[in-house]
C-alpha cells in the first residue's frame, strides 16, 4: 500500500445553532489568503445558522499560517 504525503486543509463554522459548509484550501495559507476565507465566508456562515445581531468569533489551530 503506498501513502500520499498530501494533506487537505479546510475553514469551518460552528456555533451553538449548528454548522456550516467547510471551506477548502488550495496551497499555502497565509494571512492575506486566511483574512481572504473570514471577509468571503464569516458572515455568511452565521447567516446560514440563524446567529442574528453581534456574535464572538474565536479561532483555533492555526499555529500553521504562514506568516510572511
Amino acid at each position: 500500500m503506498t501513502h500520499s504525503s498530501r494533506s487537505l486543509m479546510v475553514w469551518g463554522c460552528i456555533s451553538s445553532k449548528g454548522v456550516d459548509e467547510l471551506v477548502f484550501i488550495d496551497g499555502i495559507l497565509d494571512k492575506n489568503k486566511y483574512l481572504s476565507i473570514l471577509k468571503d465566508n464569516l458572515i455568511k456562515s452565521a447567516n446560514n445558522m440563524n446567529i442574528r445581531g453581534s456574535f464572538k468569533f474565536y479561532q483555533a489551530m492555526i499555529q500553521n499560517i504562514n506568516r510572511k
